[in-house]
């Protein structure tokens, strides 16, 4: 009996290590970024695998850049503005929701307040660094926080 038992272990142990190397080796891909810059201005971040980011010009005038992630049903999305343009109807949307929660985070090498308010569609996320905004919304917290450590990455050259 203990012969089987440790020839079974010999055959299977082997194939169980190799499967979990597997899945763990793919959820490192996923979590594998790459340094891009945000269009021709002089910033960088390192973008995750898994989302996108493209240039957003506004009619007033702004120059940003969204992020969102490739997952299906995700409504997290990210946004970073570099040029801001003429506010619309000069007033602040955001300066009237209440905070729900705040944090100290990296952004451009500096550690910025970051805002967490509540919205009627879910949780707004804001910080500014001189020049530099940037804003996440989503339902979910865990979300913020991604999308935090993925913005605390900014870099100016």
């Amino acid at each position: 009996m203990m012969r089987t038992t440790l020839i079974f272990c010999w055959i299977i142990g082997p194939i169980l290590y190799s499967c979990t190397g597997q899945k763990n080796s793919s959820r490192a891909t996923i979590n594998q970024s790459k340094k891009v810059r945000l269009g021709e201005s002089g910033y960088f971040v390192d973008l995750p695998n898994d989302m996108i980011m493209s240039e957003a010009k506004g009619k007033e005038g702004q120059l940003g850049y969204d992020f969102v992630s490739q997952s299906k049903g995700s409504d997290m999305l990210g946004f970073i503005e570099i040029r801001h343009g003429r506010p619309i109807g000069g007033q602040d949307v955001f300066s009237s929701l209440e905070v729900k929660d705040s944090l100290y985070a990296p952004f451009l090498a500096t550690r910025t307040l970051w805002l967490i308010k509540e919205n009627p569609a879910g949780l707004l996320a804001t910080t500014q660094k001189g020049n530099v905004s940037a804003f996440i919304t989503t339902k979910d917290r865990k979300d913020i926080d991604r999308l935090i450590k993925v913005f605390s990455t900014l870099t100016e050259k």
